[in-house]
């Protein structure tokens, strides 16, 4: 087994998601210091495609903490970025 030195570690993908999760994490402290206890489609969206942490996560974590979720508004989100993919790859494939 190899052991790695800091820098490697720190410069590896391993690494970089690490990083990415725990700023991923913050966002969500502060989120739930919100008075509101809603976490919005776009905080999600946020979540899922800035720090790649999965949706399933998100919703269970925010839950666990007794927020609302708004649902309808993110699976919008979801669908008009499934729409602007496929736009895209259909522009490609044109080229």
């Amino acid at each position: 087994m190899k052991l790695y030195t800091e820098q490697e570690l720190t410069n590896s993908p391993i690494g970089k998601a690490a990083r990415s999760y725990i700023r991923g994490g913050n966002f969500l402290i502060k989120a739930f210091r919100k008075e509101t206890k809603i976490l919005s489609a776009q905080e999600c969206m946020q979540l899922m495609n800035t720090y790649g942490i999965p949706a399933e996560f998100v919703f269970l974590i925010a839950l666990s903490h007794e927020f609302t979720i708004d649902t309808p508004g993110f699976l919008q989100l979801i669908e008009e970025q499934e729409e602007q993919i496929k736009h895209m790859k259909q522009c490609k494939g044109d080229s």
